[in-house]
């Protein structure tokens, strides 16, 4: 807001209110309105098992296809609601034990390394939170990955603080 003030020009603010705020919620939104009458999808796509919506490879591609008539398009949701698409509430309890287990794990592997570290090393997975499954975030949106990194980090690597 500040920024856009200062340069009079609305761009910067309009594009991440939009793509971090009001896009995800609506998205959100339209995942349980659909879901709530619908069957889950189930976790086609992580195991092999049979879904009720046939060649869908994922929830995204069914709810472009039922917003916007593109099978062939992705609408991304955060993780919790990912979970409900698949498995109703039980998917939701499913994602946050797991995220919160990755963080819990991130937390004491880092806890005597470098914070700075290891909070730039979690910018990147903070902001995919927001928008992928829990499975995606941990395999290709860098959750997995940083997990990794810190635990190769040697204790006291890259240390800002004072000998």
């Amino acid at each position: 807001l500040f920024l856009s003030l200062m340069i009079k020009n609305w761009l910067f603010t309009h594009t991440f209110t939009r793509r971090f705020i009001f896009v995800p919620g609506h998205v959100t939104f339209v995942y349980l309105d659909f879901f709530s009458s619908h069957a889950f999808f189930g976790v086609k796509g992580l195991v092999d098992t049979n879904s009720a919506y046939g060649n869908y490879p994922g929830p995204g591609f069914l709810i472009a296809d039922h917003l916007y008539n593109n099978a062939a398009a992705n609408v991304n949701a955060n993780f919790l609601v990912d979970g409900y698409a698949r498995l109703g509430a039980v998917g939701s309890i499913v994602s946050i034990s797991i995220l919160c287990s990755f963080l819990w794990l991130y937390d004491s592997i880092s806890e005597k390394k470098n914070r700075i570290l290891g909070l730039l090393l979690m910018l990147l997975p903070a902001f995919a939170i927001t928008n992928t499954g829990i499975t995606t975030l941990i395999t290709t949106h860098g959750l997995g990955g940083i997990l990794i990194v810190m635990l190769l980090l040697p204790i006291g690597a890259f240390s800002t603080r004072s000998r």
